[in-house]
């Protein structure tokens, strides 16, 4: 799919916040897009995303960081990343977190 069409399905809906999944490393992973922008919104994707992000972090449950907050180390985390679906789109999507086929 063509990012002109990409963003055509956009047209007339809710603006969605992209939630990214990383461990401070510098490689991040799509959780998801959501309307929610809120901690509550962030906490929902967490878990409706869950064995996506367990198969992503090796078993190991990130934390729902807040804005601001500071972490040491490789923690996992989830957070919004300040960027709308449409701004994803057009500057690049992030890798999708997602549970491989069983075999």
């Amino acid at each position: 799919m063509t990012t002109e069409e990409k963003l055509a399905r956009l047209k007339n809906r809710s603006t969605r916040y992209e939630i990214v999944l990383t461990n401070g490393t510098g490689t991040k992973f799509l959780v998801l897009y959501t309307a929610q922008h809120s901690y509550r919104g962030l906490v929902a994707a967490i878990r409706q995303r869950y064995d996506a992000i367990l198969a992503k972090t090796g078993g190991e449950l990130p934390y729902a960081a807040k804005p601001g907050q500071k972490f040491a180390g490789n923690e996992w985390r989830c957070f919004f990343s300040g960027r709308t679906q449409r701004d994803a789109i057009i500057a690049g999507e992030l890798p999708f977190a997602e549970v491989a086929a069983s075999a």
